[in-house]
């Protein structure tokens, strides 16, 4: 996760971008570790996740994402009316 995350911020990532690591998702034992490029390898190390995990990056996951209103009813746009 150091590796991933170091490349990320070479490429151009704040420090302080959202990461979510889902461990086994859909599993029984899923678990879900959140923090920011900066700190997420740790706290993946402290929660013993090595593999079977997504690595989700992105400001999506932040408090101040907006939702898409793709599917929202009252979206329209040229090919699809309200």
């Amino acid at each position: 996760m150091d590796r991933v995350a170091e490349r990320l911020i070479a490429g151009g990532y704040p420090a302080n971008t959202p990461v979510a690591v889902v461990y086994k998702a859909t599993w029984a034992e899923s678990r879900t570790v959140r923090g920011t490029l900066a700190d997420i390898a740790e706290l993946v190390r402290a929660a013993a996740i090595h593999k079977t995990a997504l690595i989700l990056v992105g400001a999506f996951l932040g408090d101040e994402y907006h939702y898409s209103k793709l599917y929202d009813a009252g979206f329209s746009h040229e090919y699809r009316q309200a």
